[in-house]
């Protein structure tokens, strides 16, 4: 979801589904804030279950050395280093290297006058989503800027956020509208003609959370080290 579509959508989707929507009685038997508040769970769980839906391209800024980690409180999970960005220059690609080919480098100083510093490569951390190394090093008492596809948090909303986005990718609308109806449905429990129509929007929303995929890069694969010919 972004652009137009806001929380207000998603509310008035739902609403209009439950035949909560008559005019100037509406949202009687789901009041607003009950929406708005399963919108918020369906966000979380998306954001957990396929961070790509929130993939953004960003500024961050790198610390001198290799290890490098984004704020956890704005980003869950990297997904590529684009290119640097200079002051001097047109921006530098950067590629992704293999983690199993990766060795840490020491920082280097840059000497006065020197090129300014740059990375060619990043690497992911094979276990913490939030960790990434860079190559080589940023030197010490230098930062450097670079553009990258990251995957964001997601914000909770309330009531007075209907106009504001949801921020989720647009192919994603249909999943926050399913854990919706799947939660609104559930909490009916004198229509048993509701709680199939829960199982429904319950089964739809899990089917299209099954897999966890990347965002497209924007940037070519970096191919692996070669290995040593065989001696004869």
């Amino acid at each position: 979801m972004s652009g137009s579509v806001t929380l207000g959508t998603v509310v008035r989707r739902a609403t209009a589904l439950l035949s909560d929507n008559e005019a100037g009685n509406a949202n009687v038997r789901w009041t607003v804030g009950e929406l708005v508040g399963y919108a918020n769970e369906a966000l979380r769980e998306i954001s957990a279950l396929r961070p790509e839906a929130y993939a953004t391209l960003v500024e961050l800024t790198l610390v001198p050395g290799n290890i490098q980690r984004l704020d956890p409180d704005k980003y869950s999970q990297l997904f590529a280093i684009e290119e640097v960005i200079s002051d001097f220059g047109p921006p530098s690609r950067v590629y992704e290297a293999d983690h199993k080919y990766y060795r840490l480098t020491p920082p280097r100083a840059q000497p006065f006058g020197d090129e300014p510093p740059t990375i060619k490569s990043f690497v992911k951390h094979p276990f913490d989503e939030q960790t990434f190394f860079v190559v080589p090093a940023v030197p010490p008492a230098q930062r450097l800027r670079v553009r990258a596809t990251v995957a964001a948090r997601p914000r909770q909303f309330d009531e007075t956020s209907l106009t504001l986005p949801v921020g989720l990718r647009p192919e994603f609308e249909a999943q926050v509208v399913d854990w919706v109806m799947w939660r609104a449905l559930s909490a009916d429990h004198e229509s048993p003609h509701a709680r199939e129509s829960a199982v429904r929007y319950r089964d739809a929303f899990t089917s299209s959370m099954v897999t966890k995929t990347a965002p497209n890069k924007l940037m070519p694969q970096a191919p692996p080290e070669a290995a040593p010919a065989p001696r004869r």
